[in-house]
C-alpha cells in the first residue's frame, strides 16, 4: 500500500541519518509501536503523514496510532463528609473503585482516606475490620428515613418563588431532580411520589407558574404524578434558560469595548450609606428623624425586615450581631425612676402598657342596699388558694384584685401604668401589675380564668348582713348564699359577661341571681336593724379679719407726725 511504503521510506531515512549505516529491510518492517525500536532511537520523533492526504480507509489507522500514546489521569477516589444524601452514592462508587483487588487491610486504609469530618472520627477506633466500618456508618447515614427527612426539610426551607425569579426556578428544578434521584438510589421513590410532596412542590411555584402547570394537566388529561411534574419542570427550565441566554439577548449598545479585570465576584457592589432608611450619608441611622417619628411596632418591623442590629441599628451580618456589637449597652430609658433592664437601642424601647378604665363602687348605707358580693376561692400557681369576697360590678371596665391577695397566691404579673380619676376630676397615675388568676365556685368547683389589675385597696370593708335578709321570700336557704364580710378581694368587670348571667328570682326590690360562682343577692330589703349614730359637736368661731393682722399699725412701725429736719446721723449717734 502507498501509506506503508511511505512510512517505511521515512523511517529508513531517519535511521541512516542517525547512525550513518544501512540496515536490513527486515529491520525496517518492525511495527511502529515496538518498544525495542523506541529505545534504539529515543530522540527520533515520528512524523505521521497527514490523514487528510490519505485515502479514507487509511485515515482511521493513522488516528488510532496517534491516540494510543495518550495517557489519562487516574480517577480519584470518592469523598464523604457526612451528608446523608450522598452516602449511598459514595458507598456504591467506593465499592466499584476498589473492586476485588484489595485486601481488607488495604481497603480500610483507602476508606479512611476517603472519609472526612464526623464519619472519619466514627471509624477512628476500628482496626482492620472492613465490614465493621460499614456497620458503624450504615445506621447513621444509610437509614432511608433520615435521607427522606433531609430531602423534605430541603424542600420546606426553599422559599416560594416570586415573579421574575428564573434562576431560582432552575435551582428548584435541580433540587427536585436531585432529591428524586437520591430516593431512587436507595429504593424509596414513593417517599417523594405522593400527594403531599406534590402539593408541597406546587406551593413553591408562583401564581403564573401554577396557572401554566394546571393548564398542562388539563391538556394531558392524566392523573397527576411526580414524573409528569418533573418533565414539565424540565421543559420550563430549558425554555427559560434558552430565552435568557446571552446570545439571544439583544444589545443595542455601541461604542468602544472596555476590558477590566475583576476579583471574580460578579455581584454588583451596593454603595454604602450611613443611614439605610434614607439611603444617604448625611447622618447615621440612629440620628434619622424618620425612625424617631415611627412608633415602637413600626421601628421593630423596620429593623427586623432589614436585619439590623438592635444595639447600633446598623446592618448586621456574620461578623456583626447583637452579641458582639461594640455599642452594646443597657437601655438608658427610665421606668418610674428605674432604668430599663434590657440591652437595646433607646429607639427600640417598648413603652409601658397604659390601662384606662372606669370603676364605680357605691355603698349607700341610708338606702340599705345590697351589692352583688359572693364568696369564692381564688387559685394561683403551685396549688396556692385563697378564699375571698368577689364583687360583680356591671359598671366597671377593668377587673381589680388586691395586691395582698396576689402576693398570697404567688402571682407574677406584667407591669402596667394605671390612671385613676377621682370624683373631683383629679387624676393620679400609679405603677402596678396585671395578674392572671383562676377563680373557683364553691358550689361546682369549676375554674374560671380572668385577668385583673392589682390595687392596694378596692373598697372599704363590707358588713355581714346575711341574717337580716329574708331569703325565704326568694325560696333560698342561708346555706345557698355564700356571702362573706371584710375587705373586698376581687372585682369582676362587665367584660366577663358570662359571670353576670344566671337564673333570676325577685321579691320586691330584692333579687337573687344564680351566677357561675353561686347565688348572689342584691337590691334593697325591709328589715329591722339598730343603727348607732354619733353626733360631733362643732364649735363655731367668729371670722378673723386678717387685714388687721397684716396692718403696719399693729406692729408699731407707723411713722409719727413730727417737724424733724433730715439728718445723716443715726439715732444712736444723735443720742
Amino acid at each position: 500500500m502507498a501509506y506503508e511504503s511511505a512510512l517505511k521510506l521515512q523511517r529508513k531515512t531517519a535511521k541512516v541519518d542517525l547512525k550513518g549505516s544501512d540496515r536490513d529491510e527486515s529491520a525496517e518492517e518492525v511495527s511502529p509501536l515496538n518498544p525495542v525500536r523506541e529505545e534504539a532511537a529515543p530522540l527520533v520523533q515520528e512524523e505521521f503523514p497527514e490523514p487528510e492526504h490519505l485515502p479514507i480507509a487509511e485515515q482511521s489507522e493513522v488516528r488510532s496510532a496517534q491516540f494510543s500514546k495518550l495517557k489519562m489521569e487516574k480517577p480519584k477516589m470518592p469523598k464523604f463528609s457526612g451528608d446523608v444524601r450522598d452516602y449511598h452514592v459514595f458507598k456504591s462508587a467506593f465499592m466499584l473503585a476498589i473492586g476485588t483487588g484489595y485486601s481488607e487491610r488495604d481497603a480500610i486504609s483507602v476508606l479512611r482516606a476517603c472519609l472526612h469530618g464526623k464519619p472519619a472520627e466514627m471509624v477512628r477506633g476500628i482496626g482492620s475490620d472492613f465490614e465493621a466500618v460499614w456497620e458503624y456508618l450504615d445506621p447513621v447515614y444509610g437509614d432511608p428515613r433520615f435521607i427522606a427527612d433531609a430531602i423534605i426539610n430541603d424542600l420546606n426551607k426553599f422559599k416560594a418563588l416570586k415573579d421574575g425569579e428564573d434562576s431560582r426556578f432552575c435551582e428548584l428544578v435541580h433540587l427536585i431532580r436531585r432529591s428524586f434521584n437520591t430516593l431512587k438510589e436507595i429504593g424509596r421513590p414513593q417517599d417523594m411520589d405522593n400527594s403531599q410532596m406534590l402539593a408541597l412542590i406546587e406551593r413553591k411555584l408562583n401564581r403564573d407558574d401554577k396557572k401554566v402547570w394546571f393548564r398542562y394537566l388539563e391538556m394531558e388529561n392524566k392523573q397527576e404524578t411526580l414524573a409528569m411534574l418533573i418533565d414539565w419542570l424540565t421543559i420550563e427550565m430549558k425554555s427559560r434558560m434558552r430565552a435568557t441566554a446571552p446570545v439571544r439577548c439583544d444589545s443595542n449598545k455601541s461604542g468602544y469595548a472596555v476590558h477590566y479585570a475583576g476579583n471574580g465576584n460578579t455581584e454588583a457592589v451596593k454603595p454604602f450609606h450611613k443611614c439605610w432608611i434614607c439611603e444617604t450619608s448625611t447622618h447615621w441611622v440612629d440620628e434619622c428623624k424618620k425612625l424617631a417619628a415611627m412608633s415602637y411596632s413600626q421601628n421593630m418591623e423596620k429593623i427586623k425586615d432589614n436585619h439590623a442590629c438592635f444595639c447600633c441599628l446598623k446592618k448586621a451580618g456574620k461578623s456583626h450581631r447583637m452579641a458582639n456589637c461594640k455599642r452594646r449597652k443597657q437601655c438608658t430609658e427610665m421606668i418610674n425612676g428605674r432604668q430599663c433592664t434590657y440591652f437595646h437601642h433607646p429607639l427600640l424601647y417598648k413603652p409601658q402598657e397604659s390601662v384606662t378604665g372606669s370603676v364605680c363602687i357605691t355603698l349607700n348605707e341610708s338606702a340599705k342596699a345590697i351589692l352583688l358580693i359572693v364568696q369564692t376561692k381564688m387559685a394561683g400557681p403551685k396549688g396556692s388558694e385563697y378564699t375571698g369576697n368577689v364583687l360583680f360590678d356591671s359598671g366597671a371596665e377593668i377587673s381589680l384584685v388586691r395586691l395582698s391577695v396576689a402576693e398570697n397566691l404567688n402571682l407574677k404579673g406584667r407591669h402596667v401604668d394605671v390612671t385613676i380619676t377621682k370624683l373631683d376630676g383629679e387624676q393620679g397615675q400609679i405603677q402596678t401589675k396585671r395578674f392572671q388568676l383562676q377563680i373557683k365556685s364553691l358550689e361546682t368547683n369549676r375554674l374560671y380564668q380572668i385577668q385583673a389589675i392589682g390595687l392596694p385597696t378596692i373598697s372599704e370593708e363590707i358588713e355581714e348582713i346575711q341574717e337580716v335578709i329574708e331569703l325565704q321570700r326568694l325560696k333560698l336557704e342561708h346555706s345557698d348564699v355564700k356571702r362573706g364580710s371584710g375587705l373586698l378581694d376581687l372585682l369582676i368587670d362587665v367584660d366577663l359577661g358570662q359571670m353576670h348571667s344566671g337564673e333570676m328570682r325577685q321579691s320586691g326590690n330584692l333579687v337573687a341571681r344564680h351566677s357561675p360562682l353561686g347565688w348572689v343577692v342584691f337590691g334593697s330589703f325591709q328589715g329591722q336593724s339598730t343603727y348607732q349614730k354619733s353626733v360631733l359637736h362643732v364649735k363655731v368661731s367668729e371670722t378673723i379679719n386678717m387685714t388687721d393682722f397684716w396692718s403696719t399699725e399693729s406692729i408699731g412701725v407707723q411713722s409719727q407726725n413730727c417737724q424733724c429736719e433730715p439728718t445723716k446721723l443715726s439715732k444712736l449717734e444723735q443720742e
